[in-house]
C-alpha cells in the first residue's frame, strides 16, 4: 500500500513537470517556424520599400541630421569615393 502512495506522490509531482516541459517544447517549435516566416516577410518588405524611401532622401539634410558618431564614417566614405575617382583617371 505504501508503494502505491509513494508512486502516486511521485506521479503527482513529475506529471505536471513533464506536461510543462512538453508545452514549452511545443511553444518553441511553433515560435521557430513562425519566426522564419516573419523573417522572410520582413526581408521582402525591406527589399521593396527601402529603395522607394531612399529615392527621396536629400544628402545634405541627412548630413545635417547625422549624429557625431557617423561623421567619421561619412568622411571615410568620401575618401573612398575620391580615391576611386582618382584611381579611374
Amino acid at each position: 500500500m505504501t508503494f502505491k502512495k509513494n508512486l502516486k506522490k511521485v506521479l503527482f509531482v513529475i506529471g505536471p513537470l513533464l506536461i510543462t516541459v512538453v508545452a514549452i517544447m511545443i511553444y518553441f517549435l511553433n515560435l521557430s517556424s513562425t519566426g522564419e516566416k516573419l523573417d522572410k516577410e520582413s526581408k521582402e518588405y525591406v527589399d521593396n520599400v527601402v529603395p522607394i524611401i531612399s529615392k527621396s532622401w536629400d544628402e545634405k539634410e541627412l548630413r545635417s541630421r547625422a549624429i557625431l558618431v557617423l561623421i567619421p564614417w561619412a568622411f571615410l566614405a568620401l575618401l573612398y569615393e575620391v580615391g576611386t575617382y582618382y584611381a579611374s583617371l
